[in-house]
């Protein structure tokens, strides 16, 4: 049976200390999946423009989230580096195919 800190739940008073909390629990894993999720929805929502134009878009909005979520602390450094290395790649993918 795990044990968890319930004076930490208790003593969340605003969403970012619950979001804290929920992410500390589960031992960083939460934010993480939550980002990846994300980026397939929007994927996956995306892909009538193109697979291309959906992984830029999608990329480059998840670099945006996922730094946001790492400068809060809720979130670890790697991801926001990996959505910024996906958008690069995928910008010069398309610069170098140059399609019309």
């Amino acid at each position: 049976m795990a044990l968890y800190n319930m004076t930490q739940l208790q003593a969340a008073t605003t969403v970012n200390k619950l979001f804290v909390y929920a992410n500390d629990t589960t031992g960083g894993v939460m934010m993480g999946l939550f980002m990846i999720a994300v980026f397939f929805v929007m994927l996956m929502a995306l892909l009538k423009w193109g697979f291309q134009d959906a992984l830029l878009v999608s990329g480059f909005v998840c670099f945006i989230l996922s730094s946001i979520l790492a400068y809060g602390g809720l979130l670890i450094i790697i991801y926001p580096i990996l959505f910024l290395v996906l958008t690069a790649l995928t910008a010069l993918f398309s610069m170098v195919v140059q399609r019309k």
